[in-house]
């Protein structure tokens, strides 16, 4: 029998098996019928070895799937713990659909599309559904970077459920004030701040009086407290550290606030009264939701202060990129989406910038005066 080329090998069976290793040295074999194995063999073999020459090498007979690859890759991360929440529901969603035990290397673009219109029939939010996907597609580019697969196949023609979102109602600074009185004393300069600074929730019951500038007018945002209370935490991202302008009136209220209620031992401004930090439930929950319902505002949470403070500065005319600064985020392109409405159109502020320039209509500048 004539001696086979190197790399192939005759099974029992008749068959042409083509062997070779990969860059860290595991062996990957394919079998090949009798009747023209020897040259399609060949062929396939020379193909595996150029891929491990240039780096490029997937493993040809890899099993693993969506879902393994998924839990390890998100277990490798360094993730907030409501991240790591946020994780677990994810690899739920694979649990209950046939993506998540598909070996990672045969999953195709429609596979992908079933995945996302299986979990919008179920009746899962647009944006849920949006963001599944995003997480799903970092998983698939992190497969491609650790050489599982050649490609991701979450391709550009993945279609997502369209957004349909509501345009945000403001609160008046009347509203604001009025849920401020209705609040206990003890928190009331709470609703002030965060309603002048735009800060999440999780960022005003972590200030603390050294994070006030009572002269400079400003506020610095370092920390955010953990949702148990127990614990302080990072920003959600480098552009979570900021420094914001106060109003008068806030410094004003702040001050009267630290003189009735002095911060604890680690300065934080608001206190149970025992002298803990307030957890987010607690405040949410408890006080501001009675104080919504005292105001006749019951369906206001205090993330509705957040977007008063956006909208009252894009009223006024500030720049998208300034207030995407205060509120913590690192593009203006989400500002832009949520507040568009609110914005001056161009010929607004053009109006405004020549009347400021020019004086008032049948006004003319005194220095142009004859």
């Amino acid at each position: 029998m004539t001696a086979l080329p190197p790399g192939l090998d005759r099974l029992p069976s008749g068959k042409i098996r083509a062997r070779y290793r990969d860059a860290e040295g595991r062996q990957h074999s394919k079998s090949f019928p009798p009747r023209g194995g020897i040259r399609a063999a060949q062929a396939w073999l020379r193909d595996q070895r150029s891929t491990v020459d240039a780096g490029t090498h997937v493993a040809p007979n890899d099993r693993t799937t969506v879902r393994d690859f998924a839990e390890r890759w998100a277990r490798s991360r360094p993730h907030r713990e409501s991240t790591r929440r946020q994780v677990v529901t994810y690899l739920r969603h694979l649990d209950e659909t046939p993506l998540g035990a598909r070996p990672l290397r045969l999953v195709r673009p429609s596979e992908v599309q079933e995945f996302i219109s299986n979990r919008n029939a179920a009746g899962y939010a647009p944006q849920t559904v949006r963001n599944l996907y995003t997480w799903i597609r970092a998983v698939f580019s992190a497969a491609v970077e650790d050489r599982l697969i050649l490609h991701t196949p979450c391709t550009r023609k993945i279609v997502l459920p369209k957004l349909v979102k509501d345009e945000i109602v403001p609160l008046t600074v009347e509203q604001v004030r009025a849920l401020a009185e209705a609040m206990e004393p003890r928190y009331a300069a709470g609703v002030l701040l965060q309603a002048a600074t735009g800060v999440r929730i999780s960022e005003l019951l972590a200030l603390q009086v050294r994070d006030v500038d009572f002269l400079r007018r400003t506020v610095r945002v370092e920390r955010q407290l953990s949702r148990n209370g127990r614990e302080f935490v990072e920003p959600k991202s480098e552009h979570g550290y900021r420094t914001i302008p106060l109003a008068t009136e806030v410094v004003e209220a702040l001050s009267q606030h630290v003189a009735a209620y002095p911060p604890n031992e680690d300065g934080v401004l608001l206190t149970t009264t025992h002298g803990n930090p307030i957890r987010q439930d607690l405040f949410t929950c408890v006080q501001f939701r009675r104080a919504a319902q005292v105001a006749g505002l019951s369906d206001v949470t205090p993330h509705d202060l957040r977007h008063h403070f956006a909208s009252v500065l894009l009223m006024m005319g500030l720049p998208t990129n300034v207030v995407a600064k205060y509120l913590g985020h690192g593009s203006s392109r989400l500002v832009e989406e949520t507040y568009g409405h609110v914005m001056p159109g161009a010929d607004d502020l053009a109006r405004g910038a020549l009347d400021t320039l020019w004086g008032q209509p049948g006004e003319a500048p005194s220095r142009f005066s004859i």
